[in-house]
Parts: structure tokens; sequence; C-alpha cells
């Protein structure tokens, strides 16, 4: 037995030991009186000795029992606790699956194989004193395994069927699972005391995750003595290199587990090396490297060379996305020029000189056939400057000036007055980083009810947006045509258009490569969601486009799981050899003090009872 505030214990009995003391050395002397006959002096001379003041009790029965209440009620403050197996108790076990256990420990023996082992020992230990046992493994998604049961072949089957993951450890859910575990939670029978019960984390972190505070966690922490040497891949990210057409930038990040590590990297692209180079970490443990690599299409990966003792983060790759051409239809009028037309090439040039636009001239006669003369044009964009786009048509728009069914400024413009724009949302993607300040025109068309507005004047609405969800066509408007406004001459104009473009046709324009973080939920083959537990390349053949591709890279990508800390520091709930033995824990029985304290004040008011009858 052990206390945890032992000093409460001490200063209670010194105290409360030397107050006794002083009660009994110190009892008033009693009054005198003339008797008629001295047959029981002795006793009563003896007795009134011993009321002397300063003189040490004599030994009692009574003062016996009082000690031995004032050191139970002196130990019950001290919290006392026992040391126990916890034999018999119904036992939840969290086992942790994520990337990190695949490490190699002192023995040579995996972190997930010793937490496997410590696992079926406890499962044995607890279905041996008539406990049960539940599963829980704790990754990306933990999960229950297995719920409360007593048979030991199905619970040894189930932890040989467990497979350890490269997904990174995310405990969020293990609260919701272990309040529908134990929300049912039933007695031994009827009529009897509930069943003890304990949840028991077996994993590789320093200590247990906060979001777990609210239960009584017993925490078995496997790993070696020393931090194992780990070199790991934490960040691979590729952007369209604006200056270097067909090229992509990367940036790389590692970290390490020891001081002053180095290491070689080998990049390839579809399994021809590209360039080998050497990191090396500073005090932070920490290495970065950006750099620029020839590539529109493939599969891009970073390795590290020699062997350490976690592999899954030694690799990781992406696929690259090839640049999207697009198709944008520019809607002129056949026929006699109208007003705005003589500035078409404005906007056609600007159009022309999107990187990675196709733009076709899309000419018509009438308002009315233009869904038609679209659907045969085949385009993935619809600009238009001054010609007023019906509602029918389903392909994304841009609209400069344009509402449905007229020419901006016709019969049903209404009257145009000149807007400065004075107010514009800056973070919307589209105008995210432009000033359109001086920007003016002759607005003449009224956004569409529901648009989210963009940029407006004093007195209305000037760009604005709508569509993109639940399958909703895009539409952005402006409400001037490029011949009544001066932003074609400003440099934010060619930014607007070309986010415009992008936005409607669906397409990122920073996306340059694909990749997914171990336990992702994605799709392949066509097929149902499925989660990537394993890192790694899947799928099918390199140069697929987008929308078809079924070329999946998985990484692990996770700090933590790199980290692999030793096992050192374990919490107060931690009672384990490193190297495996008997899970124990601690009882408080501080109430096995309270109620020995009460049993013996009964016993004091007995014998103080039978000590004051007379003639006894």
């Amino acid at each position: 037995m052990t206390l945890l505030a032992p000093l409460t214990t001490a200063l209670i009995g010194i105290l409360g030991g030397v107050t006794l003391l002083l009660i009994y050395a110190l009892r008033s002397r009693r009054r005198m009186v003339k008797v008629s006959s001295i047959r029981h002096w002795p006793p009563v001379a003896d007795d009134t000795q011993a009321s002397e003041p300063f003189r040490w009790p004599r030994p009692s029965w009574l003062l016996l029992i009082q000690f031995l209440i004032l050191g139970s009620l002196a130990i019950a403050a001290g919290r006392p606790t026992v040391t126990g197996s916890d034999g018999g108790a119904d036992t939840v076990l969290v086992i942790d699956c994520s990337a990190s256990m695949a490490a190699l420990g002192d023995d040579g023996v995996t972190r997930f194989d010793a937490a496997r082992a410590v696992a079926l020992r406890e499962a044995e230990r607890a279905m041996r004193g008539g406990g049960r046992v539940a599963l829980i493994r704790a990754d990306a998604a933990p999960q229950l395994v297995t719920g409360f049961t007593q048979s030991g072949a199905a619970l040894r089957a189930v932890l040989g069927d467990l497979q350890q993951t490269d997904e990174a450890q995310d405990l969020a859910t293990v609260p919701a699972i272990l309040d529908g575990l134990l929300a049912g939670y039933e007695s031994r029978s009827e009529g009897s005391e509930r069943r003890p019960r304990r949840v028991l984390l077996i994993d590789d972190r320093a200590g247990v995750d906060p979001r777990l505070a609210g239960y009584q966690i017993e925490h078995r922490r496997i790993g070696g003595e020393t931090t194992p040497r780990n070199v790991g891949i934490v960040k691979l990210a590729a952007s369209r290199a604006a200056d270097v057409p067909g090229a992509v930038r990367l940036l790389l990040e590692f970290v390490a587990t020891r001081d002053a590590e180095s290491a070689v990297v080998v990049l390839s692209l579809d399994g021809a090396e590209v360039e080998r180079f050497p990191v090396s970490f500073g005090a932070d443990r920490v290495a970065r490297r950006v750099m620029t690599v020839a590539a529109t299409e493939g599969v891009l990966t970073v390795s590290l060379q020699g062997g350490d003792a976690l592999a899954a983060d030694d690799s990781a790759s992406l696929v690259i996305v090839p640049e999207r051409r697009l198709t944008v239809g520019l809607v002129r009028r056949s026929g006699p020029m109208v007003e705005g037309s003589a500035t078409d090439w404005l906007l056609e040039e600007t159009l022309r000189a999107l990187p990675r636009a196709d733009v076709k001239v899309v000419r018509i006669g009438a308002v009315s056939g233009l869904i038609g003369t679209l659907a045969e044009a085949g385009v993935d964009v619809v600009v238009s400057d001054g010609v007023l786009i019906p509602g029918g048509v389903v392909t994304p728009t841009l609209v400069f000036g344009g509402g449905s069914g007229e020419v901006a400024g016709g019969p049903s413009g209404g009257v145009r007055q000149r807007e400065a724009v004075m107010l514009w949302n800056r973070d919307d993607p589209i105008l995210a980083g432009l000033s359109l300040d001086g920007v003016f025109g002759l607005a003449g068309t009224a956004e569409p009810a529901g648009a989210k507005v963009m940029a407006r004047s004093l007195a209305r609405p000037l760009v604005w947006r709508s569509g993109g969800a639940d399958g909703e066509v895009r539409r952005i408007g402006v409400a001037f045509s490029t011949g009544d406004t001066n932003w074609p001459l400003d440099v934010s104009f060619p930014v607007f258009v070309s986010r415009s473009v992008d936005w409607l046709a669906g397409v990122d324009s920073g996306e340059a490569a694909r990749s997914f973080k171990a336990g992702a939920v994605t799709s392949m083959g066509g097929g149902g969601p499925v989660r990537m537990r394993r890192a790694g390349v899947f799928g099918g053949a390199v140069g697929a486009t987008p929308e078809g591709s079924e070329l999946l890279a998985v990484n692990v990508s996770d700090r933590g799981e790199s980290a692999l800390e030793a096992a050192q520091g374990f919490t107060a709930s931690d009672r384990v050899d490193a190297r495996g033995g008997e899970v124990t824990s601690q009882r408080e029985v501080w109430w096995w003090f309270l109620a020995a304290a009460a049993a013996l004040l009964v016993v004091e008011w007995v014998v103080f009872g039978v000590g004051a009858r007379v003639g006894k």
C-alpha cells in the first residue's frame, strides 16, 4: 500500500496524537467532597493521581482505541492506494495501429507486434478472472473491432487479423466509441454490484491524448529506452512554375530524430532517376529544399537512401496532373456592329494570352439561336461582351454588361450610370490580391437574385457570381461591358479574366500534382469509397486524364509518426516494465480506513460505557 499524500497523514498523525496526549495529561482536577467511609479510598486515590496535571497518562483500552481511530483518519486523509493486477475486470483495449508502430524496437520486434502481445496477455488475464474484453483499433479513423466478449479464441483470432497501417493516429472519435460501448454497461447479474472496468491504451506516444481526459485511462507506452534513428519525408508539394513552361516547382521537407543527421535523396520520374542530392539537418532537426523539375505528367517520387527505423516515411510520391486545355467560346454578334463591339479585341487578346486556353469565336445572328450554337461549338466556358446570355444556357458563362435576352444599353437596359468600384471582397478567390481602385464604368445590368456580390459601388453591385453548389451552373457577371469601362487598361483585368475562366471550368489554377495522405477516403476503378490505409502508388496507367485516372499516390507525410520518441517519462498510470510484463493499476482505498474509524468509534463508546457503570 502507498500513500498519495503522505505529508497529510504525517501532519494529522502528529498534531492529533499530541493533542490526544495533552487531553489525557491535562485532565482537570476533581472537586473535593466529604465522604462517610474510606473503604473505596485506594482506587479513588489512584484515579486522583492520574488527574494531576502534567502527569503521563496511564495506558488504557480507551486510549488505545482512540489512537487507532486517529490513525485511521490520518491514513484516510493521505489517500492510500493498493496495487493490483485488475484481474477479472472488464477491459477495453485501445491499440495504436498507426504508421509509427511499424518501427523496430531494441529487441528487433516491431512496436505493433509488441502491442499485440501485451493486449493478448491482458485479455487472457481478464478472462481468467471472469472479465470481458472489448477491442478498439486507433489510427486515422478509430473503430470498434469487437464488443465485450469472453471468448478467448475469438479475441485471439481478432488480434491475429489486426493489421498495422500507414495512417497517422487520431483519437478524436475514441471518446464517442467509448461512450457508446460503456453506455449499456450491465451489472454482473441483476441485483448485484457492477463489474469493475478499465480502459487500457497501448501506443508509442509520450502521454495520453487530452481528448481522453474524461476517462480513467491506463497508458501502456511501447518503445525502447532510446530514440531510434529515423529520417522521414513530412511534406511533398508541387505547383506550376509560371516562369518555366512544362515544369513543376517542388517543396520538400524532412525531419530527423537525432542531431547532426544527414541523408541522400533520390528524385525519380516514372521510375527513372532524375536527380540525387544530400540533405543535412540543423539543430531543429528539420531540412527543406525547393527545386524545379521539368515534367508535364507522370509519377514523381522522392525517396531516402539507407535504412532507418521506419520505412513507410522514406518515400513519397506525386501524380503530376497534365495541364488541362480549356476551350473558351467568345460570343459575338454577326452582322452590323453594335455598341461596344469595337473594343472586343481587348477581351479577345486577353483570352488568347491565357496559357492553357483555346479561344473559339462564336458568332450568332440572334440570341434565340445561341443555345444550339454553343452546343455545336463544344466549349468549356462562354465569355460574352455586351451580348446577353439567356438563362437556358447550361455552359458556365462570364458576361460583361449582359443579362438575359437583350444587348446592354438596349431598350430594356435601363438608364446606365457611371459607377466607380468602392468595395470588393478581398477574401474571394477570384479577387484575392487584386486592387480595383480607380476602376469605373457605365453600369447597366442588375445582378440576379441569390448571386454573391464580389465588388460594388456605393449604389449597386458591379461584379457578382452564382452557382457552383449542387451541380448548379456557374456564372460570373460584370455590370458594364469592356467598351464602357477603364478596367481593361488596369493590370487586375487579365488576372480577373484568368481566374474567372478557371473557376467557371472548375479547375484549380495552382493544381500541379495530386497525392493523398494515408487514411484519406477516395474511390478507385469507379467503385465505392475506399480508405487508403497503405502508402505507395496504386492504380492504372500514367498520363490518364484527371477525371478518368485511377493512379493514386498515398504518403505518410506526418511529423508525429516520424518522430519515434523513446519510451521515457511514463505517465502516473503506467506500471509496466518496458520489456513487457503484467500491467498493474493503483486503486484508492481511503474509504476502508473511514469505515474502520467508524467501527472503532462504536467500540470506543462501548468501552467507555462499560467503564462508567456503577459497581464495576
